[in-house]
């Protein structure tokens, strides 16, 4: 978990994703009510679609995100 966050990531903290993210590559989350691009921060991680994810930073217009299960 990060123990800073960006200013503008500072109000909505989780998404979901709306397609599937396949290990290094972009997928599509829904964050803060707007579709946004986004990337799995663990490279070899794929996230499946309608899954919860935490958004620990910004790169540009992506997303870095982390599935919510990593954490359970």
């Amino acid at each position: 978990i990060p123990t800073q966050t960006a200013p503008a990531l500072r109000e909505a903290t989780e998404a979901r994703t709306t397609t599937a993210i396949a290990p290094g590559l972009t997928g599509r989350v829904i964050y803060d009510g707007y579709s946004r691009q986004a990337r799995c921060q663990d490279q070899d991680v794929s996230i499946e679609p309608n899954e919860e994810v935490f958004v620990v930073e910004r790169k540009g217009n992506t997303l870095i995100v982390i599935p919510l299960s990593s954490f359970q």
